[in-house]
């Protein structure tokens, strides 16, 4: 659930794209 929350978050707000990995890989 964690997880899919914070997917939303980061696939949402712009963010540098190693969050964005890191949150794809949670």
């Amino acid at each position: 659930m964690i997880g899919y929350i914070f997917k939303r978050f980061f696939l949402t707000v712009p963010v540098p794209p190693q969050w964005r990995f890191v949150a794809l890989h949670l």
